[in-house]
């Protein structure tokens, strides 16, 4: 007798999935009312491909693999195609479905999808499976692995860069806007987690750079980071007065600080913030005259460290990013103004003054530390700023510094905005050469080191012997305009709500906005809870209007700073 074999199962029906293979439990019955013919139940993808299990899809090869990284095939109905990204382990997959109800994309799991990368970004499947076919075996306990996989790790951020920036501010002899530029980047990379602001110090002679300083850090909500200023002697104001900006931020926001008095000498900042620093933990940017290194570098024992100037900076500082000279040199006939201090009327004691500092700087940051040159000629064609016009509101002092110096200094504006020298140095400073969007790139031929003459500030790369030192080459000048102005225009966090839990004190200051304008005042008193026995009013009480806290902190109008 022949043995007849069994019967055939039936076919599955119209646009139904594959059977999961042997070690997947079945599924619930499908509905008794199959989907329609044209498109997959809501929420779900189209069946998997080429018989895979909804295994995930290389896009290079195009081919079902059970390892691969990438599936990019969902169901192409119009724009009802989504795609998603396997965010759980081995055992789980989760995608996004395009949902015909609620016309979007939804995110749905799927413990049948195995064959997925831990970590790895990818496409994923989602799919019923059919019914297996009349007289199949049962298919054979699945038993849990012996070991669980390990539950996937956040992607760990690098910790922030401690950065001490020195700045001119638009002040002396190289007085220019990209100050301020470099500063308010700083605060966006702040706002990131990119870098912590140890300390702002201005490197020049007029006093209201220091105030500058203040208003972009109370603008940012940083009014705690230390301002310094320079203390020493052999830079005079003979030269032409700061640009005109200084002043125009000076009267349109608020600050605690206003001017150079207020604040303490900048190597004594200098000093106190490296000696509480970890060893080799601090960057510093230097983007303007080399005066406050200098005499940083010739310091004293003191209060805040028994280490002189030279061994605190070679036990603290881990990287110097500077913005002077030019490179491989300044040639015969030029000289980079943070080198020289020659610009701008500056006099001759001026002159003489920045020069040397310079070349003191360049011959004697100790050997431990990584010194990094950004010269004239790659940060004159970065422009940036321009931008600011039409993603920053008026009430932000960088916009306002920017637009002040279009309108009014008559040089240096073009396409784009300002030449970015400093913006550009803040950035290396902080991100390095390595990471994509900065544009430069580490000169990789050029060792030896940099040498400066002492009486006109003109530099040259002296090549010789591996050194600490090197310089960078602007390599995509887009990318590195494109990265500063994306932190120009990066929305700022939202400030932490007011907190009434613990009670106000005397003398506390306030931003308040005030039929369009916003107001800085203090608090004078403290009134009585309604319904009370005291009465309101008497004198001192409340918080002073009109003008703000002493009248001059007050900004008015459009110009105000915002809370």
């Amino acid at each position: 007798m022949t043995q007849r074999s069994p019967p055939p199962p039936p076919p599955p029906p119209p646009h139904t999935p594959p059977p999961p293979p042997p070690h997947t439990p079945p599924p619930p019955p499908p509905p008794s009312t199959p989907p329609p013919p044209t498109r997959p139940p809501p929420g779900l993808w189209h069946d998997p491909i080429e018989g895979s299990d909804g295994c995930c899809r290389t896009d290079a090869v195009g081919v079902s693999t059970p390892h691969a990284s990438t599936f990019t095939r969902a169901w192409a109905a119009g724009l009802e195609e989504c795609k998603g990204r396997c965010l759980t382990n081995l055992q789980t997959c989760t995608a996004i479905g395009y949902n015909r109800v609620s016309q979007a994309c939804e995110v749905h799991t799927s413990p049948a999808v195995a064959h997925t990368a831990a970590g790895t970004p990818c496409t994923c499947l989602l799919f019923k499976t059919a019914p297996p076919p009349p007289g199949a075996p049962p298919p054979p306990p699945t038993s849990p692995p012996s070991t669980p996989p390990p539950p996937l790790q956040p992607p760990t951020s690098p910790p922030a860069v401690r950065l001490i920036l020195d700045t001119d501010m638009g002040c002396g002899a190289c007085r220019d806007v990209d100050d301020v530029v470099a500063l308010c980047a700083l605060h966006a990379l702040a706002d990131n987690g990119e870098v912590e602001l140890l300390a702002v110090v201005q490197d020049s002679a007029p006093p209201a750079g220091a105030g500058v300083i203040s208003v972009v850090n109370h603008f940012y909500g940083r009014d705690h980071i230390p301002i310094g200023a320079y203390k020493g002697s052999g830079l005079t104001l003979a030269g032409e007065p700061p640009l005109t900006f200084v002043d125009s931020v000076l009267k349109a926001f608020p600050s605690p600080i206003r001017n150079a008095s207020q604040v303490p000498d900048a190597v004594d900042v200098y000093r106190r913030v490296l000696a509480a620093s970890p060893p080799r933990s601090v960057t510093i940017a230097s983007v303007g005259l080399l005066t406050n290194l200098e005499l940083l570098l010739r310091s004293g024992p003191d209060a805040h460290s028994p280490l002189d100037g030279y061994a605190l900076v070679a036990e603290k500082v881990a990287l110097l990013s500077i913005m002077a000279g030019d490179y491989p040199t300044s040639g015969p006939r030029f000289a980079e103004c943070n080198a020289c201090g020659c610009f701008n009327g500056a006099d001759a004691v001026s002159r003489a003054t920045a020069a040397a500092a310079s070349s003191f700087v360049a011959a004697n940051v100790p050997p431990s530390v990584r010194t990094i040159y950004l010269g004239f000629r790659d940060g004159d064609v970065v422009r940036t700023g321009a931008v600011m016009e039409l993603c920053a509101a008026p009430a932000n002092p960088c916009r306002h510094a920017l637009m002040d110096f279009r309108d009014r200094a008559g040089w240096g504006w073009g396409p784009g905005g300002r030449s970015s020298y400093d913006p550009l140095a803040a950035l290396l400073a902080v991100r390095g050469v390595s990471r994509e969007g900065v544009g430069l790139s580490e000169c990789t031929q050029c060792d030896g080191v940099n040498s400066i003459d002492p009486k006109s500030g003109k530099n040259e790369w002296l090549p010789g012997r591996r050194s600490n030192q090197s310089y960078v080459e602007l390599t995509d000048r887009m990318r590195a305009q494109e990265a500063i102005d994306a932190l120009l225009c990066q929305p700022r966090p939202p400030p932490p709500p007011p907190s009434f839990l613990s009670p106000a004190t005397v003398g506390s200051r306030l931003q308040l906005r005030f039929e369009g304008a916003w107001w800085e005042v203090e608090l004078r008193g403290v009134l009585p809870a309604a319904g009370t026995a005291e009465a309101p009013g008497g004198e001192g009480e409340g918080v002073e209007g009109e003008g703000g806290a002493a009248g001059e902190s007050a900004a008015t109008g459009e110009g105000g700073a915002a809370a």
